[in-house]
């Protein structure tokens, strides 16, 4: 299962600062609690204005595991580390239905990734087989494109799916049932297989 997760720096703080203890600090301890199959962030550029400073991606094999270290012996050190670079109240998560649609690394050599919003402007359902189409005719002339289409949006994620290409190219319009809003990133990803969790934090011994 993956889920992605919009996440912006408290009041107090800026971009910069967000982005910089989350990876030197944030990252890693979550990296060692949360049984993760794969662990991503992907950090805006900081002229491009959105109201989130970084798109987070998880992969879990039990979608239960992340509740259960939330609610365990570790929770109150997580939450007193979130609350010194994150505010709580604009957490913005989503269950998403992943695509690849063509292999290849999901960012290119300097780490540059592009993330395209997509909304619906339609009051159907086109929207939906639109953005595949536009999505798999960019995966034909270009590696590592992917597509997550959010399952629910009740977690205020500000999108209805989100195209992800490799670089910073833009991908041109998109079709007419689309609105599409890209954000230039640099994405960084913890290697799961050198990070052991501590299943105590899953209640077992």
């Amino acid at each position: 299962m993956k889920s992605i997760c919009a996440l912006v720096h408290r009041p107090d703080r800026d971009r910069a600062f967000f982005q910089r203890y989350y990876e030197d600090h944030h990252a890693p301890f979550a990296a060692r609690l949360f049984p993760f199959r794969g662990y991503a962030r992907n950090h805006v550029d900081a002229a491009e204005i959105f109201g989130w400073d970084t798109i987070s991606e998880f992969w879990v094999d039990d979608p239960l595991a992340p509740l259960r270290v939330i609610e365990g012996p570790h929770a109150a050190a997580l939450r007193a580390d979130e609350e010194r670079f994150l505010d709580h109240a604009r957490l913005a998560p989503a269950r998403v239905e992943e695509h690849v649609l063509s292999a290849g690394d999901p960012a290119d050599a300097g780490g540059r990734r592009l993330a395209v919003l997509l909304e619906s402007a339609a009051s159907n359902d086109l929207w939906h087989g639109r953005a595949m189409g536009w999505a798999r005719s960019l995966a034909e002339r270009r590696a590592g494109v992917a597509l997550d289409i959010l399952i629910d949006r009740n977690g205020g994620f500000p999108a209805d799916a989100v195209l992800w290409l490799p670089g910073h190219d833009d991908p041109g319009p998109p079709p007419d049932e689309l609105v599409a809003q890209p954000l230039r990133m640099h994405r960084h990803e913890t290697d799961m297989t050198f990070n052991h969790h501590d299943f105590d934090n899953e209640g077992h011994a």
